[in-house]
């Protein structure tokens, strides 16, 4: 059979405008949540924005380009949540476009249809479309890359292996994963007949495009001591193995989760039943199956988030769409229809939590959601305080409190145009460790700093520096049932 040959699929129940149309409504009601969510920036979020403020090629933990999304959107739509978060929604409409696309190249319109559908219900999406990360815009350039991919295996296109290497190198300037769609390309290229689909010389073009737009990220690396590569080392710390059966138990039951408990299983049976049978699935697999496969095996030797596993699931999408279609298996549809009723279902639980800010009627000790709230209410109340104080720093000990305060003081007009972070390690764990550290001697006498933590005081090391130190504020803001955020505020005058 030839690659990506199409069969004669059944008509879906839908036609192309009215999937089109429900596309637009998911999009549009998710912005609109958003608009009216109570819910504030996440730590990453914030620090995205953050990054966003000062855009480079690179950043201390991820490439720069969720920073120049957010700058874009800000720029034109103002700095509130919704404009940081607005690519999120419009993000994940495109991908369902692209593998309707992709899918149609395959298994034909119906397919396409189906596939469109599937993606656009998916608890992923759902969760995703609320909010900014990495995963979403890396996932829109997997999505190009597979449809490049796809017309480069039937049309043999010259200028789809042009746009799959720019897919892969603006990929990669959104995370670094997408290196694996690298490597799944050069393995695929090597154990299936080569020239058939690709020339060499082709691949070498798209590996050249790839580095070619790789490469500012790679040159801010280096110029800036790798400080990526050894961040992503740090937290790799190999030495600890795990060999934990719970890991991977944990990391499979989050793919339930995450693809959907019904979709998920279709996926996993689809691959498992067909893999050897049909060239084009075997192909689709190779860029799904594989990545959960090899997360199951780190989640086993250390561990592995429920989120790494995105990338496979595009793929997984067209295979669960075209499976369904051909095979015309009622009980087969009734099952996916179903599947598809219950990542609805979730969907519409991660939406009420977006729109009321609580996860009630489930009762938790640590209610997850209580760092997402209260920060625009304290830095209010801190940037009114330093205002009127005037200092010439403002210091912070914890991430989780620079990246939002930063975000809402700036946002409620506080003077100063930088933080700094206090803290002793010799490597750094974050961002502001490595860019902003708080560096006694860069500053002169009697010069007044503005120090705000969660403990009562600070390390006598930094405490003999100073001429003054006093207690100016608590901040204290209950930000669950059953806990406070509690701040103090410091002002201390430099001997």
């Amino acid at each position: 059979m030839a690659l990506f040959q199409q069969k004669n699929s059944d008509t879906f129940f839908l036609n192309s405008k009215t999937i089109v149309l429900i596309l637009i409504f998911l999009t549009i009601s998710r912005i609109f949540v958003l608009h009216i969510s109570p819910l504030e920036l996440s730590v990453d979020e914030a620090q995205y924005w953050d990054w966003s403020q000062n855009l480079k090629f690179g950043y201390f933990s991820k490439p720069p380009l969720i920073a120049w999304l957010i700058s874009f959107s800000t720029f034109v739509f103002g700095s509130e949540e919704l404009a940081v978060r607005l690519f999120s929604p419009i993000l994940h409409f495109l991908i369902s476009i692209i593998l309707w696309i992709t899918c149609v190249k395959i298994y034909g319109n119906n397919a396409g249809k189906f596939a469109a559908l599937i993606w656009s219900t998916l608890p992923l999406t759902g969760l995703g479309s609320f909010i900014i990360s990495t995963d979403t815009p890396l996932l829109f350039f997997w999505s190009l890359s597979l449809l490049a991919l796809t017309n480069i295996i039937k049309e043999k296109s010259f200028i789809w292996t042009i746009l799959l290497g720019i897919f892969l190198g603006f990929g990669f300037l959104t995370k670094y994963a997408m290196i694996y769609f690298v490597i799944f390309l050069i393995i695929f290229w090597l154990i299936y007949d080569r020239n058939k689909f690709l020339k060499f010389y082709n691949l070498v073009l798209i590996f050249t495009l790839f580095l070619l737009f790789s490469l500012p990220n790679i040159y801010w690396n280096y110029a800036n001591e790798f400080s990526t590569i050894n961040h992503v080392i740090y937290n790799a710390d190999l030495e600890k193995i795990n060999l934990n059966f719970n890991e991977v138990f944990i990391f499979l039951m989050s793919q339930f989760f995450v693809f959907g408990p019904l979709t998920f299983l279709i996926f996993i049976f689809t691959v498992w039943s067909f893999f050897f049978k049909e060239a084009k699935l075997s192909i689709l697999a190779f860029f799904s199956i594989t990545i959960v496969f090899g997360l199951t095996i780190q989640a086993f030797l250390k561990t592995a988030n429920a989120n790494w596993a995105v990338t496979a699931y595009p793929a997984a999408c067209i295979i669960i769409a075209g499976f369904i279609a051909e095979k015309k298996n009622k009980v087969l549809r009734t099952i996916i229809n179903i599947g598809i009723f219950l990542n609805i279902i979730i969907s519409l639980f991660v939406i009420k939590i977006t729109l009321y800010g609580d996860i009630n009627p489930i009762e938790l000790k640590s209610d997850p959601l209580r760092k997402l709230r209260g920060f625009e209410t304290q830095s209010r109340e801190l940037t009114r305080l330093i205002n009127e104080e005037r200092p010439v720093a403002v210091i912070f000990n914890r991430r989780s409190e620079i990246t939002r305060f930063n975000y809402y003081m700036q946002k409620n007009n506080v003077y100063y145009n930088k933080a700094y972070f206090l803290t002793d390690t010799v490597i750094p764990k974050n961002h502001y460790e490595y860019f902003y550290k708080f560096k006694i001697n860069d500053f002169k006498s009697k010069e007044k700093l503005i120090i705000i933590t969660r403990e009562k005081g600070i390390d006598r090391k930094y405490l003999d520096k100073f001429e003054s130190f006093n207690l100016l504020k608590i901040s204290k803001f209950k930000n669950s049932k059953n806990t406070y955020r509690i701040l103090y505020v410091f002002k201390g005058e430099l001997r």
